[in-house]
């Protein structure tokens, strides 16, 4: 069986940007596959999903000036902060960038929205590209369905968030 490498984008990232580790895991051999957003609309919803991660926004919003504002840690009123002033600026700019390279360097590329859309239609989509054969279907099915269902927290904020950009508030 060939090597399989899955990249998904976490920046930022403390020795390498985004299209190193692309780059650099083109040269390698394997099926290769880039699960990431790959327009404004997936950004955003990626942020969204994001925000449901334990370390989320230390592990990706760069704090790094939030020393002009706090010599404690900060409280989430500037965490916010720092996330509205800066943090779609580069983000939307190095998500877009790394679906484009990723394409281009022949990936199988998966869109995130997509991901969560349509997850069981996926993860089969990547198993017949692999070539695997499942050997208990009825429990495949049943762990794809129970992962997607599982999702309901982040379709209910992505629903709020469409609806508040629509300027339909409740």
């Amino acid at each position: 069986m060939s090597k399989i490498i899955f990249f998904t984008p976490i920046v930022p990232m403390p020795t390498l940007k985004g299209y190193q580790i692309l780059e650099y895991i083109s040269t390698k051999p394997g099926i290769k596959f880039y699960l990431g957003p790959s327009n404004k609309e997936s950004i955003e919803f990626a942020v969204i999903t994001k925000q449901k991660v334990p370390r989320y926004p230390s592990d990706t919003v760069c704090l790094d000036h939030a020393t002009n504002w706090s010599t404690g840690s900060l409280e989430q009123w500037e965490i916010r902060e720092a996330i509205s002033l800066n943090f779609m600026q580069w983000f939307v700019h190095q998500m877009m960038e790394q679906w484009q390279i990723a394409t281009d360097l022949g990936f199988t590329c998966i869109d995130t929205l997509e991901i969560f859309q349509y997850y069981p239609r996926v993860v089969d989509s990547i198993i017949n590209q692999l070539g695997c054969k499942i050997k208990d279907n009825n429990m495949y099915k049943h762990q794809a369905q129970h992962w997607f269902d599982g999702q309901n927290k982040i379709w209910d904020d992505w629903h709020s968030y469409t609806e508040y950009k629509r300027g339909r508030v409740n």
